[in-house]
């Protein structure tokens, strides 16, 4: 649940224009590839 939200919150960054870097730094992923993977998922 906590990570859905994150990776939403993300995405509403990413879409604002922040990097990948900065949104999942911003969400509290501890790393970029957390997020790059869920992203992955997501489109596939």
């Amino acid at each position: 649940m906590r990570q859905a939200l994150r990776s939403e919150r993300a995405e509403a960054l990413i879409g604002a224009g922040e990097s990948v870097e900065r949104a999942s730094h911003v969400v509290g992923f501890g790393d970029a590839r957390m997020l790059r993977r869920l992203r992955a998922r997501g489109a596939g």
